[in-house]
């Protein structure tokens, strides 16, 4: 089924996408929120492919679905996706701050720069005298 997914991002058909989150490897879904939003297409995270499965009525789990026709929810996929594409800026947001703060624990206080032997001589020296 990501196929599909992946065909209907690329070619800008999608309207909506949902992305179960417990998708084993990981590898299988990530690309697509990239692909969302290099669309501008809204998507969605869930946590459970087979309750994802469930709900748009099929019988077995399902890494993503996506939406190509609103139909009569055209108005809420719209409310939807506006609240999700704000959610998503949020996280993107605090992922930003989060590894700004991470960067700046790890900076390490500039030492001073090496002196060369004859600079430790002359200092030895001359706090000798």
């Amino acid at each position: 089924m990501r196929k599909e997914q992946t065909k209907l991002l690329k070619r800008g058909t999608a309207k909506f996408v949902v992305i179960a989150d417990d998708v084993e490897p990981k590898e299988v879904i990530q690309h697509l929120p990239l692909l969302c939003d290099e669309k501008g297409i809204p998507y969605t995270i869930v946590d459970s492919k087979k309750k994802l499965g469930i709900a748009v009525g099929i019988n077995v789990s399902t890494a993503s679905v996506a939406i190509i026709e609103a139909g009569k929810s055209a108005s809420q996929l719209l409310t939807l996706g506006k609240s999700t594409a704000k959610t998503a800026a949020k996280v993107k947001q605090v992922s930003v701050e989060k590894t700004e703060e991470k960067e700046k624990k790890e900076e390490k206080p500039k030492s001073e720069p090496e002196k060369a032997p004859e600079e430790v001589e002359q200092a030895k020296s001359t706090e000798q005298k």
